[in-house]
């Protein structure tokens, strides 16, 4: 349902995923909208004969044209009526709007100009050495019938050739069809969805807290590490908005720290105290005493019963039958668990634990790619990024500054933990997602947590195979 009014359909993996319940075919998602006469009216999105569109689609009511009907397509002329229609003069008693002095003068209307940005045209290439003697004929007899001779022409095909490149691949030459280039990027850089490949990339090939001290991660580690979750992480991001290159920007760098580079799923050591030399127990982190089996899944490490508790009610998970046994033992039909840290400032125990029995079995998130992936987004849009105000992707609209990157790094994590590594990470990031231009192999700079500064080193050697 919540796809349904945010997109208009379900988006998800379909009836057959069995974390996804179909909607009922008769789910209505009535809106109002701006019929063709501009008046608004009420409809169902959803309804029969409803049909839905992207920018992908490039539409004429989005401003589109296709130019096909040029009356001489194989020369580099614009013969084209349905063109003319978007140039000329729409004063109707202007007789000669249609003539080319008329067309010409409106080149540089803002208007016109607005409505060329989005023409499709179809013509020869212009860079084909081989054919502009061909694709320039009429200049020929133009130039030859005004200076009655060839000179000119001769200058001009010199010009022509010399601008032109020989050995086009035949695939190129196939092609006819040709796009404003600007208007083309601007249009499909809008899709946030990003390749296995594309998020390779972005994986960093080097980093350490120094030069010295660098774990490599080779190409095919990289496209490994993605392999299974590159689509679900896609849906997750189109999901909940984190859907342009400062939010996932912010996005992936939390979730590096937090999966170890994509490496797992389920947090190291699964909340268990370790053995010292002396053979005395420990907890590696305080925390984990009390919330021991609710220990980090997903992308953002999941962590306490009451956010398994809340991603279970907005999942609508159902609960798990009598005779269910947890994948994690210390999750029995009476045991019980604290919903968040029971800690006061003084850190005595004031919280109260209780029974999550008979709620879904948590082990669901880290062993589904899908759950792994929008478990952790739902956390991310979730968290209260303070004055009630819910989330992170706020603190993400910020830019990718080192404040923001700190301010999300504790709203994921609440605390220092891998806080120049988030930083590190982010910069790396927002190098290759972003539209930045610099060349520098390296960067070195300090950030503050509380009392103490973090010195972050990043390593900018392309992911590459």
């Amino acid at each position: 349902w919540y796809e349904l009014l945010r997109f208009g359909r379900n988006i998800g993996r379909g009836a057959a995923d069995v974390d996804k319940d179909p909607l009922p075919n008769n789910a209505a998602h009535w809106r109002r909208i701006a019929a063709p006469n501009r008046t608004p009216v009420w409809a169902d999105l959803n309804g029969s004969g409803s049909f839905k569109f992207s920018d992908a689609d490039f539409l004429p009511v989005m401003g589109w044209n296709c130019i096909d009907d040029d009356t001489s397509p194989n020369d580099q002329r614009c013969d084209s009526n349905h063109l003319k229609e978007l140039i000329r003069d729409p004063d109707a008693a202007n007789a000669r709007r249609m003539e080319t002095d008329q067309l010409a003068a409106r080149l540089g209307n803002p208007d016109v100009r607005a409505r060329l940005r989005r023409a499709i045209c179809k013509f020869p290439s212009e860079w084909d050495r081989q054919t502009t003697g061909e694709r320039y004929g009429f200049a020929e007899d133009l130039l030859q019938a005004i200076t009655q001779g060839t000179e000119a022409w001769t200058r001009l095909h010199a010009h022509l050739q010399a601008i032109s490149f020989a050995g086009l691949p035949a695939s190129y030459l196939a092609v006819d069809w040709h796009w404003h280039p600007r208007e083309f990027f601007e249009v499909t850089r809008r899709c946030g969805w990003l390749s296995q490949r594309e998020l390779s990339q972005l994986l960093p090939r080097r980093y350490g807290p120094s030069a010295n001290e660098l774990t490599v991660i080779p190409w095919a580690t990289a496209q490994a590490r993605f392999n299974a979750y590159a689509g679900d992480l896609n849906r997750t991001f189109r999901k909940y908005l984190i859907d342009n290159a400062v939010r996932q920007t912010h996005f992936l760098a939390q979730s590096y720290i937090e999966t170890a580079m994509w490496q797992t799923m389920e947090e190291f050591g699964r909340a268990h105290q370790q053995r010292r030399r002396d053979g005395n127990l420990y907890w590696p982190a305080p925390a984990m005493e009390f919330y021991q089996a609710f220990y980090g899944r997903g992308i953002m490490q999941l962590t306490w019963a009451g956010n398994y508790d809340a991603y279970g009610t907005f999942r609508a998970f159902a609960d798990v039958p009598q005779t269910h046994t947890y994948r994690e033992m210390r999750i029995t039909h009476l045991s019980q668990h604290y919903w968040a840290d029971p800690r006061d400032r003084q850190g005595r125990v004031v919280q109260r634990p209780q029974v999550w029995y008979a709620r879904y079995d948590p082990a669901d998130i880290a062993s589904s790619p899908f759950n792994s992936c929008d478990s952790g987004a739902h956390y991310w849009v979730s968290k209260n990024t303070g004055h009630s105000l819910l989330s992170i992707n706020r603190v993400c609209d910020q830019g990718v500054s080192t404040t923001a990157v700190g301010r999300t790094s504790v709203l994921v994590n609440g605390g220092g933990y891998g806080f120049a590594e988030r930083q590190a990470y982010a910069s790396y990031i927002v190098r290759y997602r972003g539209d930045s231009t610099d060349a520098d192999a390296n960067a070195s700079f300090n950030v503050i947590h509380g009392n103490r500064t973090h010195s972050v080193y990043v390593d900018f050697t392309p992911q590459r195979p």
